[in-house]
């Protein structure tokens, strides 16, 4: 997710950046008006709640008539607070929520198109082969079908999931082996990392609520 103050200095380039993925610049917009009357009902809960605390000092040196208005005063500010509270959360809830719509900013050098159809051509690598007959896509190549499971990891963790075996398994293997050489080799260190995510990870690096 992206620094709400980052976008409050910036505003022009997440609108910009919105209009450039085909979104809606409105939003930015949208999530300004939204926070600014959060911070209003937010200095007005920290005001009553400067009275109250203010009051909690006082009320020691109040006593008869005096302190029992004072009591009863401060139990409307109190009702108060709790009414801001809740107004306060809704509001912080709601820019939050809006926020999350916003994608980072792209790099400057990143083409705008309507879809992948108008990516510019940036490099070639080696020589496409040609055939004399026709290919067919991976997925229905014997060997697939033999070592990759899609359809049992579908089930087992969603669209994206899949099981690798058999020779399969072992060239990942290999790949990441030799990844993990040439990363050590640069004098990084190696380290083991919690493999289940929660929202707040998810929200923060920008995959929740897109890719929910």
């Amino acid at each position: 997710m992206i620094s709400i103050q980052q976008l409050l200095q910036n505003p022009t380039a997440y609108q910009t950046n919105l209009t450039n993925r085909s979104g809606n610049p409105a939003l930015v917009d949208m999530v300004v008006t939204a926070y600014n009357n959060f911070k209003l009902k937010n200095a007005e809960l920290d005001t009553q709640r400067q009275i109250k605390n203010q009051f909690n000092t006082e009320v020691m040196t109040l006593s008869g008539e005096a302190k029992t208005v004072a009591i009863e005063t401060m139990k409307i500010v109190s009702e108060a607070i709790k009414g801001l509270e809740g107004e306060v959360r809704e509001l912080k809830e709601n820019y939050d929520e809006l926020l999350k719509k916003i994608p980072s900013l792209t790099a400057d050098q990143t083409p705008v198109g309507k879809d992948d159809s108008e990516n510019p051509e940036v490099a070639i690598w080696g020589t496409k082969p040609t055939f004399d007959f026709e290919p067919k896509p991976y997925w229905d190549l014997p060997f697939y079908k033999k070592y990759v499971h899609q359809e049992d990891g579908v089930k087992a963790m969603g669209s994206r999931g899949y099981y690798l075996s058999g020779k399969v398994a072992w060239f990942q293997k290999i790949l990441f082996d030799y990844a993990l050489e040439l990363i050590m080799k640069k004098g990084l260190d190696l380290m083991y990392v919690p493999l289940m995510l929660n929202d707040k990870v998810l929200t923060g690096t920008g995959h929740l609520p897109d890719f929910d």
